[in-house]
C-alpha cells in the first residue's frame, strides 16, 4: 500500500467552497501522508471523465459531502458507485459527511456516515488521524493532533461551519452588490483593488448606470467619481478595509445618488472570509425615504437642512461630546475627543448628501437683511477657525483646548440656530402668503394669520433652547 492516503472529495458544484475548505483542513493535518482530490483541480483541456476515473482508482477514501437532500445527487452517487467497483483489493472506504437534518442517501445507508455535529466530526478526525482502522495504514497519520483535544475541537467546528445549506434561489429586497476581492491584503483605507469582481443583478447595476454583465470595482468607482458627490465610496472603502482586518467600522453617512434619480444609503452588511483566502463583501443600497428635501422649494430645503444639521450638531457633537469629556478619565479622554471629531464629520457628510447646498454663499442668499448676511459671514469665518483649532487639538491630544473649542462651538451654534430659525419662520410665511395670493378669491381669507400662529409655536422652542448656551 502507498504511504499516502488518497482522499477523493465528491460534492456538488455549489459546495466548491466547502470542498476546498475540508480539503485544506485534511491536507494540512495530514502533511505528506494525505493527498486530497477535488474536481475543480482538473487541468484545462484534460478529459475530465478520464481524470475523475483515474483519481477514483488511486484513492483509498471517497468522502461524499451530502449537503442538501432536495438537490439531484445522481452524479455524486455515480462517483461513489464507480469508486466501489474499481481498485482491486486495495483498502477502500466510502464515508458520507451529511447534515444533521438529513439522512445519507439511501444507496449509501449501509456505509459509514458522519453527521456534521461537533462531537461526531471530532471523533471522525480522531479516528482518521489518530487510528488505523479507518485508513488501513500500519501507523496513525497524525497521532499528536488526535490527542490535542483543543485542536481537534477547533478543526471540527471549521468543518461544521461550511456545511450549511446553500440557497438555490436568493431574493434581494434591496439593491445590492457582492464585492469579491481575491487579495484582501491589498485593501487599504483609501483603495479597494480595481479588479475586485462585482456580482449583482440588472436592477441594482442600473443605480450606477451599468447594464447587466460582468463588472469590476473600478467600473463602479469610475461612474461614481464622475458625480459631484462621491464621498460614500471613500467611506465604504474605509469600512471594507476595517472589516477585512476584523475591526468594527462606522456606518456610511454619505448618500449614493443613483442614475435612477433615487437616493440610497450604502450599508456594509456582511463579510465572508473564504477558504481560498479571498473575501466577499455584501453591500446593500437602502433607499432613503426620510430627511430628503428634493420636493421642497430650494430656499426652504436649504434652510430646513441647515436647521436639522445644526440641531444634530448641538446635541450629538457638542452636548454629548462635553458630557463624554466630563465623564472620561485620563485614559478615556482621547476616545471622547475622537468621538467628537467623528460626530462632526458624520454630520457634515450627511448634510452634503441631503440634496441642499449649505455653503456660505447659498445661506447668505436666503437672508434679505444686510446685517444678517454679515452675521452669516462671521459665523462661517469663526466656524472654520474653531473647527481647525479643534481638530488640531484632538491630533495633539490637548484635552483642555478641545474643551475650550467645543464651548466656543456651542456659542456659535446658538447664534446660528437663533438666526436661522427666525429666517425659516419668515420664509415659510412668505411662501404660504404667495400661495394664498394664487388661490381663488376668498378661498384662503384669514389663513395668513393662522399660518403665522402655526409656524411661531414650531420655531419658538428652538429659539428658547438655542439662544443662550449654559
Amino acid at each position: 500500500m502507498s504511504d499516502t492516503l488518497n482522499i477523493f472529495i465528491s460534492h456538488k458544484d455549489e459546495y466548491e467552497t466547502a470542498a476546498r475548505t475540508i480539503k485544506g483542513i485534511l491536507s494540512r493535518l495530514g502533511g505528506n501522508s494525505v493527498k486530497c482530490f477535488i474536481s475543480e483541480e482538473i487541468p484545462a483541456g484534460d478529459d475530465w471523465y478520464q481524470w475523475i476515473g483515474d483519481r477514483l482508482a488511486e484513492s483509498n477514501v471517497l468522502l461524499l459531502l451530502f449537503t442538501e437532500p432536495s438537490a439531484s445527487w445522481d452524479w455524486c452517487l455515480y462517483e461513489a458507485g464507480l469508486f466501489q467497483r474499481i481498485g482491486g483489493n486495495d483498502f477502500r472506504r466510502v464515508i458520507c459527511l451529511h447534515s444533521p437534518q438529513s439522512d445519507p442517501p439511501r444507496p449509501l445507508k449501509h456505509l459509514q456516515a458522519v453527521a456534521t455535529e461537533a462531537d461526531k466530526v471530532k471523533q471522525f478526525l480522531k479516528d482518521l488521524f489518530g487510528g488505523t482502522a479507518l485508513t488501513g495504514r500500519a501507523a496513525p497519520i497524525n497521532e499528536y493532533f488526535a490527542q490535542d483535544n483543543d485542536a481537534v475541537t477547533r478543526e471540527a467546528f471549521a468543518v461544521c461551519s461550511v456545511f450549511n445549506p446553500v440557497s438555490r434561489r436568493k431574493v434581494h429586497f434591496n439593491k445590492f452588490i457582492e464585492l469579491h476581492v481575491e487579495r484582501p491584503n491589498e485593501i487599504t483605507a483609501a483603495s479597494i483593488p480595481g479588479d475586485a469582481t462585482i456580482r449583482s443583478d440588472a436592477v441594482s447595476l442600473s443605480v450606477f448606470g451599468l447594464t447587466e454583465g460582468t463588472w469590476q470595482w473600478k467600473d463602479i468607482e469610475a461612474q461614481v467619481r464622475a458625480q459631484p458627490d462621491a464621498r460614500w465610496v471613500d467611506q465604504l472603502t474605509d469600512a471594507v478595509c476595517k472589516a477585512s482586518s476584523g475591526h468594527l467600522f462606522p456606518p456610511v453617512q454619505a448618500m449614493c445618488r443613483g442614475s435612477d434619480g433615487e437616493t440610497y444609503r450604502p450599508v456594509l452588511r456582511r463579510a465572508d472570509f473564504n477558504s481560498d483566502a479571498s473575501m466577499t463583501f455584501f453591500v446593500a443600497f437602502v433607499e432613503e425615504v426620510s430627511g430628503q428635501v428634493g420636493d421642497l422649494p430650494q430656499p426652504l430645503a436649504t434652510m430646513m437642512t441647515a436647521l436639522s444639521m445644526g440641531t444634530r450638531f448641538r446635541f450629538e457633537a457638542i452636548e454629548n461630546g462635553l458630557e463624554s469629556l466630563r465623564a472620561a478619565g485620563n485614559g478615556a479622554a482621547d476616545t471622547a475627543c475622537e468621538s467628537i471629531k467623528q460626530s462632526i464629520l458624520n454630520i457634515e457628510s450627511e448634510a452634503a448628501s441631503r440634496g441642499a447646498e449649505l455653503s456660505e454663499k447659498s445661506l447668505k442668499a436666503l437672508f434679505a437683511n444686510p446685517q444678517h448676511k454679515t452675521q452669516v459671514e462671521d459665523i462661517y469665518s469663526r466656524w472654520y477657525d474653531i473647527r481647525r483649532e479643534l481638530f488640531d487639538a484632538i491630533g495633539r491630544h490637548d484635552v483642555a483646548t478641545v474643551k475650550n473649542t467645543v464651548f466656543a462651538l456651542r456659542e456659535l451654534n446658538a447664534s446660528f440656530m437663533t438666526l436661522a430659525s427666525r429666517r425659516y419662520h419668515e420664509l415659510v410665511t412668505e411662501h404660504m402668503a404667495a400661495k394664498t395670493r394664487d388661490a381663488a378669491p376668498g378661498q384662503w381669507r384669514g389663513r395668513k394669520t393662522a399660518a403665522r400662529q402655526l409656524v411661531s409655536p414650531l420655531v419658538a422652542p428652538a429659539l428658547a433652547g438655542m439662544a443662550a448656551p449654559n
